[in-house]
């Protein structure tokens, strides 16, 4: 009978309070902020192509905050990818089938602007010195 009750509270316990597991390991945004602001992703003009690919694609991921699905979508083929003089238009690839499959979200444009419109308006500013690609 010892045995059964045992089995049963023990049950219970695990039904009340099921271990949690964490499926992503936490992070810091300060922390890798401050990363890819330093050596070796600055300055741009001396940075591997490889490491500024990085650097801006996790910049637009975070910035968008969108699904994954949606980023690897993203096309830079010409009619898809435009550059503007104060922002960047970027558009679905149109084979994409996103989650949700609205009209809205199969032509929905998105726009990414310049972080410093003051500074574009005075001439521009070295790149590297923003720590934006």
């Amino acid at each position: 009978m010892g045995h059964k009750l045992c089995k049963a509270f023990l049950k219970g316990a695990w039904l009340l309070r099921p271990p949690v597991s964490e499926l992503v390991m936490p992070w810091d945004l300060n922390l890798v902020l401050q990363a890819i602001t330093s050596l070796p992703f600055e300055p741009a003009a001396t940075c591997k192509l490889k490491l500024l690919s990085w650097k801006t694609a996790f910049l637009v991921a975070i910035t968008l905050a969108r699904r994954v699905s949606e980023l690897q979508a993203l096309s830079i083929k010409p009619p898809y990818l435009i550059f503007h003089k104060d922002r960047v238009s970027l558009r679905l690839n149109p084979s994409f089938l996103p989650k949700v499959s609205s009209t809205f979200n199969l032509h929905q444009s998105i726009e990414l602007p310049v972080f410093f419109p003051q500074l574009l308006r005075q001439g521009g500013v070295q790149i590297s010195s923003i720590g934006c690609p």
